[in-house]
């Protein structure tokens, strides 16, 4: 939803094709006085989806969001969805794979396939992990990757982080000068809520 501040014309939205919705001028021009770079709302895009992960795309940033149990098999589609978007040139996106809080621990053979569709994928501009909660499986889940990604040792930033705010931080922080303007952290951290496991679980139930 577009706030306003208090301001009739800055609501000017209209319904565009396909539902979108398109900010007045006028809109454009308050979020820069206000010292927003971006219009406020970031709309992600799906790209792909299947029983295991949802990919969407929002200009340079890729977001992987793990709705079901990660498994060696589900590993190739997903990473074929992302290598059509990042093929040309890796180094001018950045990632975020969002985690739900009852996510179980990859396996052997599945953390084995991750590392291969990680390789394929190449070196991005920066790669952050959501993996929700605060508790012991949170915890152990974040060590777990955490020390995967230092056997991987890749050539980008990564982080490990426990919520969408601190996500958005990472990849404000992070995202390509190729396309500039960087995007609010808070504008961020509310697109990734919107697609995060936990919050579509909540909305189909």
């Amino acid at each position: 939803m577009l706030s306003s501040v208090g301001c009739d014309r800055c609501a000017g939205a209209v319904e565009g094709e396909g539902g979108g919705r398109a900010i007045s001028a006028h809109g454009r021009a308050k979020s820069a006085y206000l010292g927003r770079t971006v219009d406020p709302l970031i709309v992600l895009e799906p790209v792909f989806a299947d029983q295991v992960c949802a990919v969407y795309r929002w200009r340079a940033l890729i977001v992987l969001s793990w709705h079901g149990t990660p498994t060696a098999s589900g590993m190739g589609p997903m990473t074929q969805a992302v290598l059509a978007i990042v093929r040309k040139n890796p180094s001018n996106f950045v990632m975020c794979a969002l985690t739900g809080a009852h996510s179980p621990l990859p396996d052997a053979e599945t953390r084995a396939a991750l590392k291969a569709g990680i390789q394929r994928i190449g070196n991005l501009h920066g790669a952050v992990n959501m993996i929700a909660g605060s508790g012991f499986r949170a915890a152990s889940l974040r060590a777990l990757l955490s020390g995967f990604s230092l056997v991987l040792r890749p050539k980008y930033p990564v982080a490990f982080v426990g919520t969408e705010t601190e996500a958005a931080s990472f990849l404000a922080a992070r995202w390509p000068e190729q396309d500039a303007p960087v995007p609010g952290r808070i504008e961020l951290a509310s697109a990734l809520t919107r697609v995060a496991p936990d919050q579509v679980a909540r909305r189909s139930a």
